[in-house]
């Protein structure tokens, strides 16, 4: 998450946009245009097929819509990768991971080269997040967890057994209700790296859309990437952020 750590718990960062369409709508011209502006940046394109369909709230009640086509580009090394579609950008941030000021570039990047092809009229939903894993050794453990983070779960004494699976949501409200800063912990699975990996799992979400202006992009990202930071920071204790050194 920050530059003095060499070894950091970061697996995914993932930049979410959904656009209010423009009053043109959306044009086939679109994803080609898009395109040869950034190629340079993210000179590989493949497309993913519509792979389902998606349930619509409305009005007039639920409705069933088929996924848009999205398309894909990435970078020269494979670990930053745009998403578009119909409305969609999403901007991955894969490892090796790379210091916030460079995804923020790419970010803001994607996000002007999109404006001026589709003319958006606003955000439908947008979100930052930061997905990390890190291994509590042997085997998960409440009392191994509490020796990682700052924020868990408070079981009493009377409680006989240690716990071994724990998983937790808490969301903090910002700016009377129109952002959210949500923080998810849980156990999984063991993978080849990590016998006992815990889930921290790190968002901004704009909960009201309509609260914010597309001109007002840039400043919301920096606040989200702030929020974030320190929660990682706060969140964990001194001794398992000395492993990540």
């Amino acid at each position: 998450m920050v530059k003095e750590y060499k070894n950091p718990p970061f697996e995914e960062a993932v930049c979410e946009i959904h656009f209010q369409p423009g009053v043109e709508g959306w044009d086939i011209i679109y994803p080609s245009a898009f395109y040869e502006v950034i190629k340079e940046r993210f000179p590989e394109k493949t497309t993913e097929s519509s792979v389902g369909f998606a349930l619509n709230l409305t009005p007039a009640g639920i409705s069933q819509v088929q996924t848009p086509e999205r398309h894909i580009l990435k970078c020269t090394n494979k670990n930053v990768i745009v998403r578009f579609a119909d409305n969609q950008l999403i901007i991955n941030l894969l490892k090796p991971y790379i210091l916030w000021e460079s995804f923020k570039d790419t970010i803001l990047f994607c996000f002007e080269k999109y404006q001026e092809i589709v003319k958006p009229e606003g955000f439908q939903r947008l979100s930052l997040k930061y997905i990390n894993k890190i291994d509590a050794g042997n085997k998960h453990s409440y009392s191994e967890i509490k020796k990682m983070f700052n924020v868990l779960p408070l079981l009493p004494d009377t409680i006989e057994n240690d716990a071994n699976s724990i998983q937790m949501i808490v969301e903090i409200p910002y700016h009377a209700n129109r952002d959210i800063l949500s923080i998810v912990q849980a156990t999984l699975r063991p993978e080849p790296e990590k016998q006992s990996p815990v889930l921290y799992q790190l968002s901004f979400i704009l909960a009201t859309p309509e609260q914010l202006p597309l001109t007002d992009f840039a400043a919301w990202i920096e606040e989200a990437h702030t929020k974030i930071e320190k929660t990682f920071e706060n969140g964990l204790t001194s001794d398992i952020k000395q492993t990540f050194l």
